[in-house]
């Protein structure tokens, strides 16, 4: 703004502006005007303002003319000007300065319009553009969110890929010995037996015999341990890929319960939350095994009495949802990020391959579903999946 106490003299020198300047009595009537807004707005001596300027004949909109007049204080305000025509309008900074006499008194005010058009316009772009920022912004960190999920889903697919190789080579290397050791310990037994049968009554050769079974035994469960981690391993790396059939859910779910009777007993209540749900074309002994796993999950879950909830629903999008849901001990937030990684495992040595839920997890997402889990220490563990009703060959 040009020098106020220069423009507030009685006999300020309206040429010194460089912008239009005109002095308007306290009625808003024009007293004086400089060159350039005679040139912008003609010659408008005993005119109101808004006449003269805005071809107006009430005040403009938002004018603060009479608070400059009562408070004895300089204003600025902005006015936009439409035309009828339907043009964009133009824009003015006005700037309203009170001339006051000796005694403090208003006895007229001064006005410096400038075209602010230019200006507006760039504060505008500066706002659109401000606004696409922020909505790419938070496009940007939709698409950032997703890809590090994409990310986690990849390396998840690239543990699964890698651990298949290495099953692959695990069980070719290791059946076939595996297998020469089972018949062995059949031939073993069969020539203990016949020993046995021939040296029966002498003397320490009973206690010997009866040794020798009891190391049997131990060999017996030995290999049958190994016999069920390399099934595990064969199911994994697809080496007894079965074909999409279809089924019914609930009966594969029944199934695996059925098999973990002896462990459930008494201790455990089976909550069924059954919907009405159509069959499902997938490979059912893969899907069973998703299904036992889950279970005996809970089922371990839980140390003393306890409760699993099963639920099973079909939501309209045309997806099946099934809960699993125990009142166990829970899995701490640290580790709920590895759960599906192979090899992990929260049970004690011994317990468990490790390969359950990563076996879970590849067969559910293999038939295009996903499998979510929620767990809080000392509440228990919900595993939802949510499989698609038409399935692709896997």
């Amino acid at each position: 703004m040009e020098d106020v106490d220069l423009i507030m003299a009685e006999d300020c020198p309206l040429e010194h502006f460089i912008d239009p300047l005109s002095r308007l009595d306290i009625g808003r009537r024009i007293l004086r005007q400089n060159r350039l807004s005679t040139e912008r707005f003609g010659d408008a001596g005993g005119r109101t303002c808004h006449e003269a300027h805005f071809n107006r004949d009430e005040p403009c909109e938002g004018c603060l003319f009479q608070n400059v007049v009562d408070g004895g204080r300089a204003e600025r305000w902005y006015l936009a000007d439409r035309d009828e025509d339907g043009k964009p309008p133009s824009y003015y900074e006005i700037s309203l300065i009170p001339v006051v006499d000796e005694d403090g008194k208003v006895t007229a005010v001064q006005e410096v319009i400038r075209d602010a058009t230019a200006t507006v316009a760039v504060e505008q772009h500066l706002i659109q553009l401000s606004e696409n920022l922020g909505h790419q912004t938070h496009k940007l960190r939709k698409d950032l969110a997703e890809l590090h999920k994409a990310q986690a889903a990849l390396i998840q697919t690239e543990k699964l890929a890698s651990l298949g190789k290495l099953a692959a080579g695990l069980t070719h290397e290791i059946h076939t010995p595996l297998g020469t050791l089972v018949a062995n310990l059949d031939v073993l037994r069969y020539e203990i037996n016949g020993m046995k049968a021939e040296l029966t009554g002498q003397d320490g050769v009973s206690e010997r015999l009866q040794r020798m079974e009891e190391l049997l035994e131990l060999h017996d469960m030995a290999t049958s341990r190994i016999q069920t981690i390399i099934r595990s391993l064969r199911e994994f790396a697809h080496l007894d890929r079965a074909v999409m059939e279809t089924v019914d859910l609930h009966e594969g779910i029944e199934s695996a319960l059925n098999l973990l009777t002896y462990e459930i007993k008494q201790r455990i209540e089976i909550e069924r939350h059954y919907g009405k749900i159509p069959p499902v074309q997938c490979r059912p002994d893969a899907m069973n095994q998703v299904f036992m796993n889950l279970l005996q999950n809970a089922v371990q879950a839980i140390p003393d009495m306890g409760r699993i909830r099963i639920a099973t629903r079909l939501e309209g999008d045309g997806q099946i949802v099934l809960e699993f849901e125990d009142d166990g001990k829970g899995i701490p937030a640290d580790r709920l990020e590895q759960i599906f990684d192979p090899g992990f495992t929260s049970k004690p040595r011994g317990v468990g391959s490790g390969l359950g839920l990563a076996i879970a997890h590849q067969t559910i997402t293999g038939h295009g579903g996903t499998i979510d889990v929620r767990s809080k220490p000392g509440e228990g563990t919900r595993f939802t999946l949510v499989l698609p009703l038409v399935q692709e060959p896997v």
